[in-house]
């Protein structure tokens, strides 16, 4: 054996000792609130277009570029992570590891990666107030650096959360399972106020100017005013409430397990139309301003008039509706993406995507494909 080889041998015995050290090391950080990632594969960049789950040519008839793929999450069976787009970054929450990540929006590469809260805590899709990350469980609200996601604040919840943070101004709301809307000041981390609903809160409360619209398990919903907590008006739809309300600049979506959808003054409350289909509504309406998209549990996406709740098209193996350019209408279908005529609903070209799971709006018009396997893709609007 020669002295290079011995030198090799050393520092492998060497390397392998500090790798045990290490793995301990982490191991026992496990038991804090927030820890880095641990013993999971680095992500793979592609930068290239290939080994893309939507080929370039077919993003193009779309209107879109390839900008970057990347393999950001874990591989899962169950499904890709809770996913949000939060200013420069994209962050995913994954269970049950409770793995926090923040992806470059800007090149697809993993910025950090923190292990948050314990493994028997559910964790809530994440929000951001200026360079702060906001992740919360059913009793706590962690405060993360949007540089490097170290902890900054923990902020204990006297009341059990059952969504996600909401931002009003300076207030952080969320719904409870205790049938209460609870306000934090993230500021001091005190409650401010807390309205008492007749039931407990699945759908996250949405936040509209100066106020915040809850509804409850019951179907009764509310506008409070997000400083004060003050009932500004109220009603009730006829069953739950599970999917997230949409607010429009002149109404509040309100899709109902009564198999309604509602469609209330913003203002007032005072009901505007109702569309009735034949199966209770889990998920949200998207305004399009010419048009309400409304996935419908038989399947497909229906088209809306926003003025008279009248249907005007429907898409039988269509999912959901993506975003909107130019005149057209960008959807996800079961097999991939399309492009629609608003109008009339008649499909204008199609791209296969294989398991793509969600899409989420970018800035500038770009979009952010997540798929079932833990791939991220980023597309660019192409200029018209």
């Amino acid at each position: 054996m020669n002295r290079l080889t011995k030198g090799i041998g050393h520092w492998s015995v060497v390397a392998g000792v500090v790798g045990i050290i290490a793995g301990s090391a982490l191991t026992c950080w496990a038991a804090d609130p927030v820890g880095p990632r641990r013993g999971s594969k680095r992500p793979v960049f592609t930068t290239t277009g290939m080994d893309l789950r939507l080929s370039p040519k077919a993003a193009a008839a779309l209107g879109y570029r390839f900008r970057w793929s990347a393999h950001a999450f874990l591989d899962k069976d169950a499904g890709s992570p809770e996913v949000a787009v939060l200013g420069d970054l994209i962050v995913g929450v994954e269970e049950p590891e409770n793995l926090v990540t923040a992806v470059s929006l800007a090149d697809g590469k993993i910025v950090w990666q923190r292990v948050v809260g314990s493994p028997s805590d559910r964790l809530f899709v994440p929000a951001r107030q200026g360079d702060q990350i906001l992740v919360n469980s059913e009793s706590a609200l962690y405060v993360l650096k949007a540089e490097n996601g170290e902890l900054e604040r923990l902020i204990p919840l006297d009341e059990m959360a059952s969504s996600g943070p909401t931002l009003a101004k300076n207030r952080v709301v969320f719904g409870t399972i205790n049938h209460r809307v609870l306000a934090i000041d993230l500021g001091g981390g005190y409650r401010v106020w807390s309205f008492l609903m007749s039931d407990g809160i699945v759908a996250p409360p949405v936040a509209t100017g100066s106020s915040v619209f809850v509804a409850d398990g019951k179907g009764k919903y509310v506008m409070l005013a997000s400083e004060s907590g003050q009932l500004e008006w109220e009603g009730k739809a006829f069953g739950r409430v599970s999917a997230e309300p949409t607010v429009t600049p002149a109404a509040v979506l309100v899709p109902s397990e009564d198999y309604s959808l509602y469609a209330l003054n913003r203002a007032t409350g005072q009901s505007l139309w109702a569309y009735r289909t034949t199966h209770p509504l889990r998920k949200r309406a998207h305004d399009l301003g010419y048009a309400v998209c409304l996935p419908v549990p038989t399947g497909g996406l229906v088209g809306i008039d926003p003025r008279t709740g009248q249907e005007l098209w429907r898409i039988e193996d269509a999912v959901e509706a993506v975003t909107e350019q130019d005149e057209t209408l960008l959807i996800r279908t079961t097999k991939g993406l399309a492009l629609v005529d608003p109008a009339s609903g008649q499909k204008l070209a199609e791209a296969a995507a294989p398991m793509l799971d969600r899409v989420l709006p970018g800035p500038q018009g770009s979009l952010i494909l997540v798929f079932r396997d833990g791939r991220l893709m980023r597309l660019n609007r192409v200029n018209p």
